[in-house]
């Protein structure tokens, strides 16, 4: 049985604001970091970073870039936050967690600003033990709870603890939940330039019926077509279009020239700009790439596909329009049942609705959550099947 709870935030933050924190990490994430704390009202003692070239850089006003020993002789009691992604947060940790109170501090959701809220908990309390009782089993629950947490706190290091799968190369495709001994039909939502689709291949030995591609942004795509060129897998196929909940006019946000820096998160909700972490909008910059947006036509899964191709597994990858794309492929879901992959909580307003959707339109469906080392990330990651 499941004995994790959900956080309150309010005591999480009072703590926080009862000794001061240090941010460590001097990037794009410290700087949404020192928005959201502020609102928050707690107080910023001081920001470090490992990298010397930014010590003495203002981050925000009155706060300077500095070195982590210098901040230990300045400060007798404080918290650090680690204000840099997951995977740089890690080694960090596990220098600094025996020696001074540490967490990681990051917005936690992919295209907006903000940490959820103890009221929005309290509003959601019939949904979130309804979403809890579609698990089919407890790591689960447990999983389902502490991304709750990390959305209340920022804080995903609870997570770590959780990571499954002995075989990172395969990624979404280790064999607990997929069924690599079956010929599918996969389709892959956000291909990027082709890392998915060699998990897939490598999980099934090249044993499949079709395989389908879509990416959506012009740079990535054209990746995606050296991929296919050189990879030379029979039965693939690769198309460019932003999938949706509808066939309509979208905005997409991304670079001026995509092609060679492929930037891998090209959104259908906000500038680049504000995303993009300090590498980006550095390697951008010395080639005189800007952030742009353009307008595109949109199509659904229902209208792409019909009976002779439909899929039998798909995996949506897409900076956050995941549960549109879901919702424009209803009838698809509805009649052919595929296995559906998808990273879980990457939007506010999904976080409470995705699931009890999906099974509404198909009660027979069954729900895990695992949580992955997919590349160089760790995601929570749900299995529908």
């Amino acid at each position: 049985m499941h004995m994790r709870k959900i956080i309150c935030a309010k005591d999480y933050f009072e703590k926080l604001s009862e000794k001061g924190v240090v941010l460590f990490g001097g990037g794009s994430k410290a700087r949404q970091a020192i928005e959201l704390l502020r609102k928050k009202g707690i107080k910023i003692l001081a920001v470090c970073d490992n990298d010397e070239t930014l010590w003495g850089t203002e981050i925000s006003p009155g706060l300077v870039i500095q070195n982590f020993s210098k901040i230990k002789q300045e400060y007798q009691d404080f918290i650090v936050l680690l204000t840099v992604a997951i995977n740089n947060a890690l080694p960090i940790y596990q220098t600094l967690g025996n020696t001074v109170e540490c967490y990681q501090f990051c917005n936690p959701f992919k295209v907006e600003q903000g940490l959820l809220s103890d009221c929005e908990i309290e509003e959601n309390q019939n949904q979130i033990q309804e979403i809890i009782d579609c698990f089919e089993d407890d790591r689960s629950k447990d999983i389902f709870i502490e991304n709750i947490n990390y959305k209340l706190t920022g804080n995903m290091l609870p997570l770590v603890e959780m990571v499954t799968g002995n075989n990172p190369l395969l990624t979404y495709f280790d064999d607990e939940l997929f069924e690599s001994n079956k010929t599918h039909v996969y389709v892959d939502v956000g291909a990027y330039t082709g890392d998915s689709i060699t998990s897939f291949v490598m999980a099934t030995r090249g044993n499949y019926k079709k395989l389908i591609a879509y990416e959506g942004d012009k740079g990535n795509y054209g990746a995606l077509e050296q991929f296919k060129k050189y990879a030379r897998l029979p039965r693939f196929d690769i198309k460019n279009y932003f999938l949706w909940s509808g066939c309509e006019e979208r905005t997409v946000y991304t670079f001026s020239d995509n092609t060679g820096i492929n930037y891998d998160s090209p959104n259908l909700y906000t500038g680049v700009d504000t995303i993009a972490d300090n590498g980006t909008l550095h390697e951008t910059r010395k080639l005189q790439i800007v952030p742009q947006k353009t307008s595109v036509h949109s199509d659904t899964l229902d209208h792409q596909f019909h009976n002779e191709d439909a899929p039998t597994i798909m995996k949506i990858n897409a900076m956050a329009a995941d549960f549109a794309i879901i919702k424009g492929g209803k009838n698809l879901i509805e009649n052919y049942k595929p296995m559906l992959i998808f990273e879980y909580g990457v939007k506010r307003d999904d976080l409470f609705s995705m699931i009890l959707w999906l099974k509404q339109v198909n009660p027979e469906y069954k729900f895990y959550l695992r949580e992955k080392r997919i590349y160089r990330d760790i995601k929570t990651i749900l299995y529908v099947k």
